[in-house]
């Protein structure tokens, strides 16, 4: 089975690329980008399976870039995530924790697919 590009979207550099990191380890095609802004600007230029989207960003924050997110047409919308290094239970996507331990990351971004 392919695995599904990811993107990460998080406006800490060290963030981003530990995420990115631990994907490709894991096998994943994986790219980062450090706005909301930006994860648009990529979904419309490449196709994703998965984002992993950061609540807090500069510009247009975590929530509003989901929102526009679910205006793509279905067959082409990717999953996305949540995360935040902070709990998140008010929103409707399951919230990962910035700092989880890899294992628990890598088995999370596995159920996915």
């Amino acid at each position: 089975m392919k695995r599904p590009r990811i993107l990460v979207v998080d406006d800490e550099p060290g963030i981003r690329q530990s995420l990115v990191g631990v994907l490709e380890d894991e096998g994943y095609c994986a790219a980062a980008v450090e706005s909301g802004e930006a994860c648009l600007e990529e979904l419309a230029l490449q196709s994703y399976g998965l984002v992993l989207l950061d609540v807090r960003l500069p510009g247009i924050g975590g929530i509003e870039t989901l929102e526009r997110i679910q205006e793509i047409p279905l067959a082409e919308r990717p999953v996305a995530v949540v995360i935040s290094g902070a709990s998140c239970s008010a929103l409707a996507w399951a919230p990962l924790r910035k700092h989880q331990e890899r294992t628990a990351f890598s088995d999370r971004v596995r159920s996915l697919q």
